[in-house]
């Protein structure tokens, strides 16, 4: 179908931007969907009706400290985004999995159905160690109240959770046949504030923990449910102090006074007009916390001189260097290999675009 667009003026003329409520947009993660989507036209970006990300966080990385921000919070950044249904695959990660969902549940918008899925159970089974981030509680009930607390309890909104019948078969949930109904309910002798402290044993035996896990998500009737312009970014930042053995190696994009947790897509915007001539609308994309990207592209004119490579904004996240500048002969202060900075690197020129 894209193709005849590209191809058939008449068939362009008259299909214009309607195919994009018909397809399904795939995005490995969330950077992924801020770095094609944050800069396409509101009226554009509300006429998508379907999308799948990855549910894995976005790090932010300033002065000495990072902050990863889940799916919800991401989806901020999409003002006008209204879908019909929001596919996300949850993490590896059980309590971040836990979290993420728990949050588009309680703060998300930008859609009006959500189907979220898990590879295993074992998301709804783990030791709560005392976190309040990835306090548990037993679901569906739990995700259904804090619903209901947004949209009314008669508005019809609702929470669903389905499991696969048999373990280790990819994609079974999602096929009604193969999958049943789920209902958490307490462990004798426990109560809503201690029963996350014990491991669901039903859940987390052999056979079962691998059964594939469908939760869906329906907003209630009449609520309004696109994304707002402005809307601040969510304080349930999580700290790299608390999660980093949870994440992984490090990130660090170094971004001096540039964001608070308080800050609004507007305020963004307004940052970004300020921003020196060498962060282009790629190196922008990186400063919104992108850290699956190893390359950007900043645009150097040739009458200006090249800031120290850009290294203080620069996201590192493998062995490659990660800027690529398109003017040969200028001067690079400091080149930063594989997330530390190497002084025997220091002053080499940038070559054919490499530093």
């Amino acid at each position: 179908m894209l193709a005849l667009l590209r191809t058939c003026r008449s068939v362009r003329a008259e299909i214009r931007n309607t195919w994009l409520q018909q397809v399904l947009f795939v995005f490995e993660d969330p950077n992924s969907m801020l770095d094609k989507l944050a800069n396409i036209p509101t009226t554009t970006l509300a006429l998508i009706r379907y999308a799948r990300i990855s549910g894995e966080t976005v790090m932010l990385s300033f002065r000495e400290d990072s902050i990863y921000y889940r799916t919800s919070q991401a989806l901020k950044l999409l003002p006008g985004l209204a879908l019909d249904r929001l596919t996300v695959l949850g993490p590896r990660d059980h309590e971040v999995s836990y979290q993420t969902l728990s949050m588009l549940v309680r703060h998300g918008a930008g859609w009006k159905e959500l189907y979220y899925l898990s590879h295993n159970s074992a998301f709804l089974a783990y030791v709560d160690f005392g976190d309040d981030r990835y306090f548990r509680v037993p679901q569906p009930a739990g995700w259904q109240r804090a619903l209901e607390a947004r949209d009314g309890t008669n508005s019809g909104a609702s929470v669903a959770i389905y499991r696969a019948n048999a373990p280790r078969c990819p994609g079974a949930v999602l096929d009604p046949a193969t999958r049943v109904a789920f209902t958490q309910t307490l462990p004798a002798g426990c109560d809503l504030d201690t029963c996350g402290t014990f491991e669901d044993a039903a859940l987390m035996k052999h056979g079962e923990r691998e059964k594939e896990v469908l939760v869906v998500v329906k907003r209630g009737h009449g609520v309004e449910y696109a994304e707002k312009q402005g809307s601040p970014y969510l304080e349930d930042g999580a700290s790299e102090r608390g999660c980093q053995a949870r994440h992984g190696r490090k990130s660090r994009l170094r971004l001096p006074g540039l964001m608070t947790k308080t800050t609004t897509t507007s305020d963004l915007a307004s940052t970004r007009e300020s921003l020196p001539w060498w962060t282009s609308t790629s190196m922008w994309m990186i400063m919104y916390g992108l850290p699956s990207i190893i390359s950007a592209t900043c645009e150097v004119p040739q009458s200006q001189a090249m800031p120290p490579c850009a290294s203080e904004i620069m996201l590192l996240q493998s062995p490659k260097v990660v800027s690529h500048c398109s003017v040969s002969g200028q001067i690079i202060n400091q080149c930063v290999l594989g997330g530390k900075q190497n002084k025997n690197k220091r002053k080499r020129k940038i070559n054919d675009g490499n530093c």
